[in-house]
């Protein structure tokens, strides 16, 4: 089964500490949608493409908002320090990168409550990716709506041995240029929905120099400069069971989302998994 097959892929947690044979996941309703962040998306449906530089002005402006507002209202900043406080105030200008790793726990958070960013979310767990993948698409379903022409679900797969072979070799070029994406993790104490999806992200992170910053943004997505990715699919008729057979695994809306929110989510979820649960009772 799709789900027997993916549980092939993942590893238990002892495995996550090793070099070699990590893998992460990420799980999308649509099996053609690439692997692009909600930062990039709007550029990539007509809007102008902006330069490396404009794009990452607005960024950390952007940041820095977030930030200040979080900071004002007392809520807890992860990682925060007067090293943090005093990048947020410098102009974009005296960024050699963007975003710097200062920046990364603060970004997580904000990603997790909706801030556009260019992290693209991925989870240790494979059956955490299906959730999602599933839980979009058994919505489609359910209301008969999928967008146009989509078929199937997907789970995608990175090994994150192969991944780091090439990060830490200066020399390797992915299509003529170095692959400017890393893999990064965030305190799961000030990110409840983080730690509870076992999750991590890959950045993009160009350098910005004199030479590029009035280039166009390079908005590839990572399965374009990346072939090295697994991706597992599944017909959108069977996101219900895929849905049903995950609950009785424990992997919900509720165990995902902690809160009041994630516990009204499973609920209506439910509602989703009821014919499949009905047929298999009988």
């Amino acid at each position: 089964s799709f789900l027997d097959a993916l549980l092939q892929f993942g590893m238990g947690p002892d495995d996550w500490h090793r070099e070699m044979g990590n893998k992460v996941f990420r799980g999308h309703a649509d099996a053609r949608w690439p692997l692009r962040s909600s930062r990039f998306r709007p550029y990539a449906n007509g809007e102008p493409v902006p330069t490396v530089f404009q794009e990452a002005e607005r960024e950390l402006s952007e940041t820095r908002t977030f930030f200040r507002v979080a900071d004002e209202h007392g809520l807890q900043i992860p990682e925060d320090s007067q090293q943090l406080r005093r990048l947020l105030t410098e102009p974009y200008g005296t960024h050699r990168f963007w975003p710097q790793q200062d920046f990364w726990s603060l970004l997580a958070l904000g990603q997790h409550y909706g801030l556009r960013t260019r992290l693209l979310d991925w989870t240790r767990s494979a059956l955490v990716a299906a959730y999602f993948a599933a839980s979009e698409a058994a919505g489609w379903q359910r209301k008969k709506s999928p967008p146009q022409n989509a078929t199937e679900l997907a789970v995608w797969v990175l090994d994150l041995g192969e991944f780091h072979d090439i990060l830490s070799d200066p020399n390797r070029d992915v299509l003529g240029r170095e692959l400017p994406f890393w893999l990064l993790t965030a305190p799961g104490y000030s990110n409840p929905n983080l730690a509870a999806q076992q999750g991590c992200f890959t950045l993009y992170e160009p350098h910005v120099s004199d030479v590029n910053a009035d280039e166009p943004l390079d908005i590839r997505t990572l399965d374009e400069v990346y072939g090295k990715l697994a991706k597992l699919t599944l017909p959108l008729r069977e996101a219900p069971r895929l849905l049903w057979l995950l609950n009785r695994r424990g992997v919900t809306a509720a165990s995902l989302l902690p809160g009041y929110g994630g516990v009204v989510r499973a609920i209506q979820e439910a509602a989703l998994e009821e014919p499949i649960a009905v047929a298999a009772a009988k």
